[in-house]
């Protein structure tokens, strides 16, 4: 599964990177480091928390943003936001480095899938069981660099669970900021946490509504009808 291929665009980036598998909130964490006046994005916002989370706010997690457009809203900022910390999904390079890498697992495997699941329903080209395994080997595979990890002072693994609840765990934070020398910003943080558990819960509600309603339902007749017709040419 490891190799020493580099992904990184900008492996000059001020402060690191957060790799972990599609799903695993890497980019909402973003988001809460963000939030650090050494995070100095002014083409995005000024540079203070205040203007940083009214930023956030009106432009991220906002209530236009949904399932059927969060990858839209997720690559928004990319570029800029990349040259500060840069988000990866395969990236695995055991030499010690100058920069800080932050791999992401989980102690719960069904929240990455579902929350991934609710805005991709295709999984990058993956089936449902497919994307459970890759999650498992993941997991797996870090249960085991766990025990090297002291030898790699750039390198940190972190169970992402806390991401999806409503309150943000304050260790979990303080042991990240801690990480990348950021100030521990966490009742800003708190409240970035509640933008986006607010954002995602009325995503999943707008995804259920649509797949149960009559909408959904009449496309899917249409589908079945279509079937019909080409089985009997």
């Amino acid at each position: 599964m490891m190799s020493n291929t580099k992904f990184l665009k900008f492996p000059n980036n001020k402060y690191g990177s957060i790799i972990f598998p599609p799903g695993f909130a890497g980019n909402h964490l973003r988001w809460l480091l963000f939030l650090d006046s050494k995070f100095d994005s002014t083409d995005l916002c000024k540079n203070t928390i205040q203007d940083k989370l009214d930023f956030i706010q009106t432009k991220i997690y906002t209530q236009e943003r949904s399932w059927w457009n969060w990858l839209d809203f997720e690559w928004r900022y990319r570029v800029s936001l990349d040259q500060h910390i840069e988000i990866c999904h395969a990236n695995f390079d055991w030499e010690q480095t100058s920069n800080k890498e932050l791999y992401l697992t989980t102690d719960d495997q069904d929240l990455p899938f579902y929350h991934y699941y609710h805005f991709n329903l295709g999984l990058n080209n993956k089936t449902p069981e497919q994307y459970k395994q890759n999650i498992a080997e993941w997991v797996k595979e870090f249960e085991f660099v766990k025990t090297q990890i002291n030898r790699f002072p750039s390198k940190k693994i972190s169970a992402c669970d806390s991401l999806f609840k409503n309150t943000l765990s304050e260790e979990f934070y303080k042991d990240i900021v801690d990480f990348y020398k950021f100030d521990n910003n966490y009742p800003a943080a708190q409240e970035v946490q509640q933008f986006y558990f607010n954002c995602r819960v009325a995503s999943i509600n707008e995804f259920c509504s649509y797949f149960l309603g009559d909408v959904f339902k009449q496309h899917l007749g249409s589908l079945q009808h279509s079937t019909n017709l080409y089985s009997n040419l």
